[in-house]
């Protein structure tokens, strides 16, 4: 996770660097009919080393069939669980990390989808800290190698802003969902496993903003931050 303060001289408001590769905008596969969602935490961990921030998906599950009302009825009824507050199981999950992470140094984040199959609509949701949204200067998502581009597309940031729903394939200000269509590289030995020297694994660019509270001369300041998760075959 790569990240600039822009405290201590560093420029107020500046963009996250992108990767030139932007995700195609336009999704020409099969129409996905399933849907994965994703929460991301980004906490302070106290290491060996020092505080470090650490970006995680709280308790992922798997794919699910679009409901009846497709994307919008998906992102609307997870948005009940990505509420910045953790259920008490969750935040004990949580405390057992950041013991481990005190004690034997670096944990590496664990931001890997293992996905495979049919078209799939990617969500991602960021809940903590409640300040924490998608960036409103550059696209929320790119991808760290061009060669990738063709499984992806359809990039959209979403607002549920005052109980509506808005998607635009723009930056919006206060974003914290965005969601995009998947298709994984078929498995040259499916329905078996696939050879050793078959291998993917995905690397996107996610674009975020900590807002830091506004000066007493009404300036405004941010924290921003590049999250890196990948997409890739189980088990890989």
């Amino acid at each position: 996770m790569a990240r600039n303060d822009p405290d201590d001289g560093a420029p107020i408001l500046a963009a996250a660097s992108v990767n030139p590769s932007e995700m195609r905008q336009i999704w020409t596969g099969a129409v996905p009919k399933r849907c994965l969602i994703r929460i991301i935490d980004i906490e302070e961990f106290q290491t060996r080393d020092g505080p470090e921030l650490r970006a995680s998906f709280r308790d992922p599950g798997e794919a699910e069939p679009l409901p009846a009302g497709g994307i919008e009825q998906a992102i609307r009824e997870a948005a009940v669980n990505a509420e910045p507050k953790r259920k008490l199981v969750a935040g004990i999950k949580r405390a057992i990390v950041r013991v481990k992470a005190f004690f034997t140094g670096a944990v590496l984040s664990p931001l890997d989808i293992a996905l495979f199959g049919d078209p799939t609509i990617i969500v991602f949701f960021l809940a903590r800290p409640a300040n924490l949204q998608f960036s409103p200067l550059v696209k929320a998502l790119s991808h760290k190698n061009p060669a990738d581009r063709a499984g992806y597309g359809g990039l959209m940031h979403v607002s549920l802003a005052n109980g509506g729903y808005y998607a635009s394939a723009e930056p919006l200000e206060d974003c914290r969902i965005v969601y995009f269509v998947c298709q994984p590289p078929p498995n040259p030995a499916d329905p078996l496993p696939p050879p050793e020297s078959y291998a993917y694994k995905h690397g996107l660019n996610l674009n975020v903003r900590l807002n830091h509270p506004t000066d007493a001369d009404g300036t405004r300041r941010a924290l921003d931050i590049m999250i890196d998760p990948d997409i890739r075959y189980p088990g890989q």
